[in-house]
């Protein structure tokens, strides 16, 4: 049995709608940071938001050693070429108690470390 999935797109002006209303939320939410990965939805993100906000909102990336190799380059890239503020945050995991004892938790002390970052981050 073959699956043929079908391809639903929707209409242009729904999608320009939904875009615009985007920006307008952006807008009236005022300076922003925003985490930066790079990836799709990230970048997706920041193209918007710098559209939106201008130099009122700042990419930040957190570099850590389990950062995949080229990633952070990427991010870089992508940054420059949106033309949005970016700033890049090194932050040593193995430093962080819970994290290196490698437990279940570990990415909940590691997530929580990166958010304080991020938030000390936004309110300078």
């Amino acid at each position: 049995m073959k699956f043929r999935a079908e391809a639903t797109t929707a209409e242009p002006e729904a999608l320009q709608r939904k875009l615009a209303a985007l920006e307008e939320h952006l807008r009236q939410l005022g300076p922003a940071l925003l985490a930066f990965s790079g990836g799709v939805d990230s970048t997706f993100l920041a193209a918007v938001a710098h559209r939106a906000l201008g130099r009122e909102v700042l990419a930040v990336t957190i570099d850590m050693p389990s950062l995949a190799t080229g990633e952070l380059s990427r991010a870089r890239q992508l940054a420059r070429r949106i033309g949005i503020p970016h700033r890049i945050i090194p932050i040593d995991q193995l430093a962080i108690e819970g994290f290196r004892e490698n437990t279940d938790q570990r990415c909940y002390h590691c997530k929580r470390v990166m958010f304080r970052t991020l938030r000390h981050v936004a309110d300078e």
